[in-house]
């Protein structure tokens, strides 16, 4: 039986599918060319392919800076919502934080207990990069 979701790094083929998430959630959405520079930036950004047509469902884009790891944008579409996806994005960020730095590359993370994960690395939820106003969905 096929995984019914695929995470994947983001390509810039899937800018306009994930610009149209970001639109419907988002009342301040972050524009296409924000999501282009992220694709070919040093971010970490995921997309998660779900159903049968592998749709973009949701996405997460985040920074991995020293011993630090910032989630800057995180969203899932309307229709993708309450089965398991943001969840899976979130963990799969962890992971590549701790795969780019050697140090942390043994320790596990355990969603749902204890966030953020004990240990040297602290991880940052950020609020915006929007000069730090606060995101809200829109309605």
């Amino acid at each position: 039986m096929a995984d019914p979701f695929q995470i994947r790094p983001a390509r810039l083929s899937d800018v306009p599918a994930v610009h149209a998430i970001e639109q419907e959630v988002f009342a301040d959405p972050w524009s296409s060319q924000d999501f282009r520079d992220c694709v070919t930036s040093d971010a970490h950004f995921l997309v998660v392919a779900a159903g049968g047509t592998r749709e973009i469902a949701g996405y997460v884009v985040a920074l991995d800076a020293a011993d630090e790891g910032e989630i800057l944008n995180l969203a899932v579409a309307p229709g993708g919502r309450r089965h398991g996806l943001g969840r899976a994005l979130v963990h799969s960020i962890l992971e590549a934080f701790d795969r780019s730095t050697s140090r942390c590359a043994s320790r596990t993370h355990r969603l749902g207990r204890s966030m953020p994960p004990t240990g040297s690395r602290r991880w940052v939820a950020a609020r915006s990069i929007t000069g730090g106003r606060r995101r809200t969905p829109s309605s």
